[in-house]
């Protein structure tokens, strides 16, 4: 029986790994913004030379991409996660409910084969 449990472990520690980097991953909208504040702080003083505001808008394009790409990720992870615990919840339902069957049946000693255990009647 326990045998059966044992691939549980492992798709029980994948799916706790996905839905930390879950939470590793998701973008982080503050950051982001007090990134591109510098920036555009840095441009009006004139340290990015003659089109500031060009670099500027490239730059915050492509940290608002940053957080977008981040926040699929994070999706991805977390239904992967997800998925892994309800496939864990479904196997072991299975296996209980297997074994429940099993442990309603007798084996007949001449036959050999699995019978259903009469139940008494008071």
């Amino acid at each position: 029986m326990l045998l059966l449990l044992l691939p549980n472990v492992i798709v029980v520690a994948v799916a706790v790994t996905s839905l930390h980097l879950a939470r590793l991953v998701a973008p982080h909208p503050d950051h982001t913004q007090q990134t591109i504040d510098g920036l555009t702080q840095k441009a009006e003083h004139g340290d990015f030379g003659p089109s500031p505001d060009r670099l500027v808008g490239l730059v915050t394009d492509s940290w608002h991409g940053r957080d977008d790409l981040q926040a699929t990720t994070t999706r991805e992870y977390a239904v992967i996660g997800s998925a892994l615990f309800i496939a864990v919840v479904l196997q072991l339902d299975i296996i209980f409910r297997v074994r429940g069957r099993m442990s309603n049946q007798v084996l007949e000693p001449t036959t050999g084969r699995r019978t259903e255990r009469l139940k008494d009647e008071l």
